[in-house]
């Protein structure tokens, strides 16, 4: 990650993207009142210097067919030798 020194709007910035990673450029300058300039600098930015590594999805599970799901018992018995007389 390339030095970068990260100030309060970068943090509200990220804190924005991270409720709505599809938020429009716009939308975002309105939310931290700074230009739609500034929030695109901001980004870029950010997105270069490896604060930012990509944006995702999140999907329900139900629509998620890949998603892999278990359930894992583990049950220990201890049985006691047969005494012989």
């Amino acid at each position: 990650m390339a030095y970068y020194t990260y100030d309060s709007l970068d943090s509200e910035l990220i804190s924005e993207l991270r409720q709505d990673g599809r938020a429009t450029i716009s939308n975002l300058a309105k939310k931290l009142k700074v230009s739609r300039a500034t929030v695109q600098n901001r980004l870029d930015r950010l997105i270069h210097n490896g604060a930012i590594l990509g944006f995702t999805i999140r999907v329900h599970e139900a629509l998620d067919k890949e998603t892999v799901k278990a359930m894992m018992s583990y049950a220990e018995e201890t049985i006691e030798p047969n005494l012989v007389n």
